[in-house]
């Protein structure tokens, strides 16, 4: 995950360990307030060590939300938005 800020001619990479726990903090600060995630990880070819640290800090950012399936397939994208829209006490 990378940021970047400008302001001046000055640019801040905001990167790593540091933005992927600052984005989980922020997703637990939604739930907290009764918003269901949804979250969906697309990423384009890579190397399979590449992949699978992309995962793991995917799965860091949104938790048990974070959804790995492949876009082009309906069916999962489908499946996904029911099991949200079903999910008990969706609604406050």
């Amino acid at each position: 995950m990378r940021c970047f800020f400008s302001s001046n001619s000055l640019k801040v990479s905001y990167r790593g360990k540091e933005a992927i726990l600052d984005t989980a903090k922020a997703v637990k600060n939604i739930k907290k307030k009764g918003v269901k995630i949804l979250s969906y990880f697309i990423q384009s070819k890579t190397t399979v060590f590449k992949e699978k640290e992309l995962n793991e800090n995917f799965q860091i950012m949104y938790g048990k939300e974070a959804s790995f399936i492949d876009p082009k397939n309906i069916n999962e994208v489908t499946k996904t938005l029911n099991n949200l829209f079903l999910e008990k006490n969706l609604v406050s």
